[in-house]
């Protein structure tokens, strides 16, 4: 039997490599919403939102509603904020508004995509 030491160290390895975490934004009054609900229902916040996710055919309109969405650019690992400039290697003289709010998967400018920046 594996001890305690190696189950810990497994569980983090494997967290590393099979796991990735999505951080997630919500207004306070509206987590607390959802922790009523998921305690309502005899479950954690982390398995409520879980389970309201890509299966559910209502759980992007529901979770919609409690998700405060992140402009891209400010998790961005080229992102800077010079004299009150957002600016990236993508974008040095001003990174245009309807770029910050698209898609991580679309491409910035000149060759250059979204890489997350390292907490």
């Amino acid at each position: 039997m594996p001890t305690k030491e190696y189950k810990a160290k497994y569980d983090m390895q494997y967290a590393k490599t099979k796991l990735k975490r999505i951080p997630l934004d919500v207004q306070k009054e509206k987590y607390e919403e959802i922790k009523s609900a998921a305690e309502r229902s005899g479950e954690s916040v982390n398995g409520y939102i879980k389970k309201a996710m890509p299966n559910n055919p209502f759980s992007k309109n529901y979770l919609d509603m409690f998700v405060t969405t992140l402009p891209k650019c400010e998790l961005c690992k080229r992102y800077q904020l010079k004299n009150s400039l957002e600016v990236c290697e993508a974008f040095p003289n001003g990174i245009p508004e309807d770029v910050i709010w698209e898609s991580f998967e679309k491409e910035c400018n000149n060759g250059i995509f979204f890489e997350e920046a390292e907490e």
